[in-house]
């Protein structure tokens, strides 16, 4: 039921009072809230061993994708920090944005190949690695001059093409 619980909580985001209305329902099986909390930590206390062997193969991975959303947790804004390749994830929720996040996620720092990102400003405190704009960063860029910029109509478009181009030959 455990495995059940966090895939409920932690894949389809169903909040915890929901999950244990479903499990009623469902089930038949009373379960509090606050037995979905401790099964859901017991789960995430699993995961160790797996993380660290996954913090190692990204940081040791030549090229590390890096991105940044909000999210609300309890009604407060949290931030999640993600570091993927190809096939590899790493989220990593904190209450703050910035390089202190990043740092404590415990990824960016590894690196020493090529960082794709949004051009955000923080990233650019890791000087251990390349770094490199993310092709969909170019093409909002040239959307954007195109709709809103003062190099006039058509500006944007005209630069789209070869954004899209970049991106099918990479």
């Amino acid at each position: 039921m455990r495995a059940y619980v966090c895939y409920l909580v932690t894949r389809q985001h169903i909040p915890i009072g929901r999950v244990a209305e479903l499990l009623s329902d469902t089930y038949n099986a009373t379960v509090s809230t606050g037995t979905i909390v401790a099964m859901v930590n017991q789960g995430a206390g699993m995961l160790e061993e797996f993380l660290t062997e996954l913090t190692v193969l990204l940081g040791d991975s030549p090229v590390v994708c890096a991105d940044e959303t909000g999210l609300r947790v309890a009604a407060k804004l949290h931030w999640v920090h993600s570091a993927s390749t190809g096939g590899l994830t790493h989220y990593h929720l904190d209450t703050r944005r910035g390089v202190d996040a990043m740092t404590n996620a415990g990824i960016l720092h590894l690196l020493d190949g090529v960082l794709v990102h949004d051009g955000w400003t923080p990233y650019r405190h890791y000087t251990n690695v390349a770094h490199q704009l993310c092709n969909a960063q170019y093409a909002e860029r040239a959307i954007m001059r195109n709709e809103f910029g003062r190099s006039g109509r058509g500006a944007g478009r005209a630069g789209f093409p070869g954004v899209l181009a970049l991106g099918r030959s990479a």
